[in-house]
């Protein structure tokens, strides 16, 4: 019995040593076992490099759409010109001191060869003044003058910007008439009053 159970003894105990080694092996085997405790993933330094990577790409992104944004406000097409000043511009320019601007300015859009007019009272024997002024988009803004008897009186032409003095003929609602040609656009015109010169 002795001999026996010292066999069963020697045997367990050799049974129990290789379990323990398997089990020894497994966990030496295990990489949570081998990581430092606290110690980031091997593959912690690429993610944190690839992060960096994105963000930088995203800031140059950024860059560039606020670099084509100021580009394309810079290349914003410029303001139409001022034309009613343009207007008073010439009428100071062409006509002597003392002169007034008549009733209300003509201004608008025309296609070209469409017709705009305004009616002024004018009285028989004093001067005015045509003025009119067109945006470089027409060739010519012909100005024409119509008497209280719808006769005609007068058509500049050949002009972007066109002026005349006259004499009115006739008293009362004379009709000033603009007209681009050569291309439609934005106008401005009036008729002005002044002291005849003297004779």
């Amino acid at each position: 019995m002795l001999s026996r159970f010292c066999f069963y003894r020697s045997a367990c105990g050799r049974l129990s040593l290789a379990v323990a080694g398997a089990v020894m092996a497994l966990l030496l085997g295990s990489p949570t076992l081998n990581a430092r405790p606290g110690a980031p993933p091997k593959n912690s330094r690429s993610t944190a490099a690839s992060s960096m990577q994105h963000a930088a790409k995203g800031e140059t992104t950024r860059q560039l759409a606020r670099t084509v944004r100021r580009k394309n406000h810079s290349r914003r097409r410029p303001r139409p010109p001022n034309l009613v000043e343009r207007l008073r511009v010439l009428a100071h320019k062409q006509l002597p001191s003392g002169h007034s601007q008549l009733g209300r300015l003509l201004t608008g859009y025309a296609r070209e060869a469409e017709s705009h007019a305004e009616s002024y009272v004018l009285e028989a024997g004093e001067c005015y003044a045509l003025v009119g002024v067109g945006e470089p988009s027409m060739q010519q803004l012909w100005a024409s003058l119509w008497n209280p008897q719808q006769e005609h009186q007068l058509t500049i032409r050949d002009k972007r910007e066109p002026w005349t003095a006259i004499r009115a003929q006739f008293s009362g609602p004379h009709q000033f008439l603009v007209r681009p040609a050569g291309g439609g656009g934005r106008y401005a015109a009036a008729v002005y009053s002044y002291p005849c010169p003297m004779e």
